[in-house]
C-alpha cells in the first residue's frame, strides 16, 4: 500500500525548489510543485489502506505529524486544465535498513507490517503546451546533459508513477 504525506500548510522545500526552478533555470513552464514523503509498506491487514494509514497515524508520529502533515493513498492529477501533472519518485541508490522503524511501528500500533519504505515523490504541473514527462526528463531530472533539481545525481534514482 502506498501513503504520500503532505504538509496541510506550506511545504518549503516545494516553494525553495520552484522558486529555483522559476528564478534560477527560468523554466516558466513549470507551474506548480508538491512534495510528497512516500511510504511504501507491504502489511497483513483486512483494513483498508486508508483506514490502516490512519490506524497508525492516530497512534504514532512515525510515518506523519498530524499536527501539519495528512496524507492520501492515491496521488491526483491537478484538476486545472492549464496544466498537466507528472509524478516522480526519488529515492536512494543503496538500500536503507527500515528495520528498527518497522520493530516501532509493529509493537506501538499492534500491527503486521512486513517491510517498509520510504521516497519523495513530486507532482510537477507543466503547462499544458508541454508534454510533461518530457519537459521533467529534459530540464529538471539528473541526465547526461545536466544535473537536475528534483534529485541528486550521485545517490538517488528516480521513476515516473503512473503516467
Amino acid at each position: 500500500m502506498n501513503c504520500f504525506v503532505y504538509q496541510k500548510h506550506i511545504d518549503l522545500h516545494a516553494v525553495s525548489a520552484l522558486e529555483a526552478i522559476h528564478g534560477f533555470m527560468n523554466l516558466g513552464h513549470c507551474k506548480g510543485l508538491t512534495r510528497f514523503v512516500h511510504w511504501i509498506i507491504d502489511a497483513d491487514t483486512e483494513l483498508s489502506s486508508a483506514d490502516f494509514l490512519s490506524l497508525i497515524t492516530a497512534k504514532s508520529y512515525y510515518l506523519l505529524n498530524p499536527n501539519k502533515e495528512d496524507f492520501v493513498t492515491e496521488l491526483l492529477p491537478s484538476t486545472d486544465k492549464e496544466v498537466n501533472s507528472v509524478f516522480i519518485d526519488v529515492f536512494s541508490k543503496q538500500p536503507f535498513d527500515n528495520t528498527t522503524l518497522l520493530h516501532k511501528i509493529n509493537q506501538h500500533c499492534g500491527v503486521a507490517i512486513k517491510t517498509i519504505q520510504k521516497r519523495i515523490t513530486w507532482q510537477c504541473d507543466v503547462d499544458s503546451s508541454q508534454d510533461p514527462k518530457e519537459f521533467v526528463s529534459s530540464h529538471l531530472l539528473p541526465s547526461d546533459r545536466q544535473v537536475g533539481i528534483l534529485a541528486n545525481p550521485i545517490y538517488e534514482s528516480f521513476c515516473f508513477l503512473g503516467n
